[in-house]
């Protein structure tokens, strides 16, 4: 009994012995304390590492050097962090950079602008005596059923100061309105001179009708209004030109399947010889100084891209009576890198052509999204359109009546800083740029031209010449300035090597940080690790002294 109790005594004890033997090794390889070992692994990457100014942390000095050499590498990270930070508020929040482009291009590259012609005087005498009709209508004289008529349609293009008690007429317009304003025109393109690139041609061939906010106009180079207009918009007999194939778009640029044969039309060299020329004769008998500003006799001149309508009241330069303007062309395009295409349109803060539907339009462009948002809030705020925006056949047109209305909407559009709600509106309407967008910058030059001096010296024909001298003329030149142009392109502020390049350079800067020195980090947060491990399966193959 006694023997077998002496047996277990030593049967426990040798196990105790054998479970000291497993946490002295343990404690070996896992000290219970591991701040000496952090400590001493912190002093030696110190001691060693490559960026800058570690290495007098751990290094036995006085206390003043220990506290500069604290300041100086916490200032170099402070820094280090700030410029860091501002880099990437500007590549969140600033991601689309506009520079100019490292490349020129040629003129021939954009089409020539589409050029809009708006004649001061509008309507034949031979149609209205707008004076007289004036004058009887402010005298309570009472006009026949025809006259009235036509000097109501007169409203929409002449002074509203002219038209006293407005409410007194219609308030809507149908389809006669416009038959009137083409069928009576003062302006005859069968005795108007165009030149286009050297060549004479016939102005009715070279230019089109085309309806704007400053009546009937005339212009060049423009697609057709099918192809600008969705195909519910009320569209005119005169205004429509179906028989055309287009050689451009805004996104693509020219086809390269046509030279200088496709639409829009486009120049190749620079200067007057190649220049676009118009003349338009109008007789002095159709001058009407009672309608408009008699000072601004002659006609408006716009220039825009060939796939948007014109804003001819807004935008133009001026062409007097017996004067020949010279305008010299310096065209401005913004074009869009393709990999800026994967931002949003907030962020790049323009559409695509295609990106962008528009209810009125089949294309889309900034103005022709201004036009089609002033559009519907006219409609809504006076239940009619102006004679010159988009509209279905539901809609009307506004008349007389309806005048002010239509100037009250214009105006409350232009100040909607006043007014929360229309600034809503104008939020929804959220009209950007283009990503691909051309303007024209014109410089101008206006001499008196005196036309019949030449046109007698050319001319036998006494009739001709007895007829021209009933005629005014106002003749306008259009060409580049110079062969190339330098375009500005939206391209992303910094792609991930700039990124990369960037924090490299501020770290490198402020501490001398390198790849190496990311390689001595892992290397000392590793090196413990792997030794720990090493020492932890040494100990598990070691086998244990078995005590009998």
């Amino acid at each position: 009994m006694v023997e077998e109790d002496d047996r277990k005594d030593k049967e426990v004890q040798f196990e105790l012995r054998n479970r000291k033997k497993i946490v002295d090794k343990v404690h070996k390889i896992v000290p219970n304390n591991l701040s000496p070992n952090i400590k001493k692994t912190f002093v030696e990457y110190c001691e060693s590492s490559t960026i800058q100014g570690l290495n007098y942390l751990v290094k036995d000095s006085s206390g003043f050097e220990k506290s500069w050499w604290c300041i100086t590498v916490g200032l170099c990270i402070f820094g280090c962090i700030y410029m860091s930070y501002g880099n990437y508020v500007n590549w969140r929040e600033k991601p689309i950079l506009v520079s100019l482009a490292t490349k020129d291009m040629g003129i021939w590259e954009i089409p020539f602008p589409a050029t809009t012609i708006c004649p001061e005087t509008k309507i034949l005498t031979d149609c209205i005596n707008y004076t007289q009709a004036m004058k009887d209508w402010k005298n309570g004289t009472s006009l026949d059923n025809q006259t009235k008529q036509f000097f109501e349609y007169m409203s929409l293009t002449c002074l509203p100061s002219n038209y006293e008690n407005l409410s007194a007429g219609p308030e809507y317009f149908d389809e006669d309105y416009f038959n009137f304003l083409y069928q009576c025109r003062a302006v005859d393109l069968s005795i108007s001179y165009c030149k286009w690139m050297g060549r004479t041609y016939d102005c009715d061939k070279l230019l089109k009708p085309i309806m704007t906010d400053e009546g009937l106009c005339y212009n060049f180079n423009m697609f057709d209004v099918n192809d600008i207009y969705a195909d519910d918009v009320v569209k005119h007999e005169w205004d429509v030109d179906r028989e055309v194939t287009y050689a451009w778009n805004a996104e693509d640029g020219y086809d390269r399947d046509y030279f200088l044969n496709g639409t829009p039309k486009r120049s190749v060299e620079p200067g007057a010889k190649n220049a676009l020329m118009v003349a338009l004769f109008t007789n002095k008998v159709d001058l009407i100084s009672s309608c408009r500003d008699y000072s601004n006799q002659g006609m408006r001149v716009s220039l825009h891209m060939p796939n948007r309508i014109p804003r001819s009241s807004q935008v133009f330069f001026h062409v007097g009576l017996e004067s020949l303007v010279s305008a010299s062309i310096l065209p401005s395009m913004s074009y869009t890198s393709s990999d800026v295409r994967d931002f949003s349109p907030q962020v790049r803060n323009c559409y695509f052509p295609s990106e962008r539907k528009l209810r009125f339009f089949k294309q889309y462009s900034q103005n022709n999204c201004n036009v089609e948002c002033t559009t519907n809030f006219t409609i809504d705020f006076c239940q009619c359109a102006a004679y010159y925006m988009p509209r279905d056949n539901s809609t009307p047109v506004c008349g007389l009546a309806n005048v002010e209305c239509v100037e009250y909407a214009s105006f409350f559009l232009s100040h909607q800083d006043a007014d929360e709600d229309i600034e809503s509106v104008l939020d929804d309407c959220d009209c950007r740029p283009l990503c691909v967008d051309i303007n024209y910058d014109v410089e101008i030059s206006d001499d008196d031209w005196h036309w019949y001096e030449q046109v007698m010296v050319q001319e036998d024909d006494e009739t001709t010449l007895k007829a021209l001298e009933n005629y005014t003329v106002s003749a306008v030149r259009i060409f580049f300035r110079e062969s190339y142009f330098l375009p500005k392109q939206r391209r992303e502020l910094f792609e991930t090597s700039d990124l990369i390049s960037n924090f490299g350079g501020i770290l490198g800067l402020f501490t001398g940080f390198s790849l190496f020195s990311l390689a001595e980090i892992i290397y000392f947060i590793a090196k413990p690790l792997i030794q720990s491990f090493q020492k932890k399966k040494e100990a598990t193959d070691e086998p244990e002294d078995i005590e009998a």
